[in-house]
């Protein structure tokens, strides 16, 4: 009862002071070389100390896991900013020369969240994936000319695509030391809680 109570405070007040999305994982165990004074949960302590060597061995796949997420997101910004970028060109006419006069500019950053509203529709961009329409806007208006803007090139869009959707898994299995078909069809069963091991719960065999 007491260890219910000191961990139900604990997580309550590390909650306030990490303000994260994700759900604060706090290791109940002794860390030292003497013996427990008190066998109670003792089973609890053994389990939450090989957890934590556990995850403290596996952060450099970690580190490598979170690069690659960020590259997965930078894709996808790159590729949401060429679909924008390029549809604003399409609607700007450009002369012979490949210029395109500042005054389009100004249109096209007036009517900026029409423009938003086609691309979305257009290339299935998702609405989370979509800029800041005041930053854009602002970095819409610094350029010199409307033929800064790169032109529409299916190609490229699906090079990102191939990347996200086969590279990136790829080597996502690769840092996890698991194969392609094990990274996609295997079910792990549902974890442990804290509670459950309370009340003498015993994981899925695996």
């Amino acid at each position: 009862e007491n260890l219910v109570r000191v961990y139900g405070a604990l997580l309550w007040n590390v909650g306030q002071i990490l303000r994260t999305p994700e759900v604060v994982r706090v290791y109940i165990s002794s860390f030292w070389d003497e013996a427990y004074h008190y066998d109670y949960h003792s089973r609890l302590f053994d389990e939450d100390k090989q957890n934590l060597m556990s995850e403290l061995q596996a952060l450099p796949n970690t580190a490598v896991v979170r690069k690659i997420n960020q590259m997965i997101l930078r894709a996808r910004v790159v590729r949401t900013h060429f679909c924008i970028a390029s549809h604003l060109r399409s609607k700007a006419n450009v002369s012979f020369f490949g210029k395109g006069g500042a005054s389009q500019l100004r249109d096209l950053a007036e009517n900026l969240p029409e423009h938003f509203a086609e691309v979305r529709k257009l290339r299935g961009l998702s609405a989370g994936d979509m800029p800041d329409i005041d930053k854009f806007r602002d970095r819409l208006e610094a350029l010199e000319d409307v033929s800064m803007l790169p032109q529409w090139d299916r190609s490229l869009v699906d090079n990102l695509d191939a990347t996200v959707r086969s590279e990136m898994p790829k080597l996502m299995a690769t840092v996890g030391g698991v194969s392609i078909p094990e990274l996609s069809t295997k079910e792990e069963p549902a974890p442990v809680g804290f509670w459950d091991r309370i009340r003498g719960v015993k994981p899925a065999p695996t």
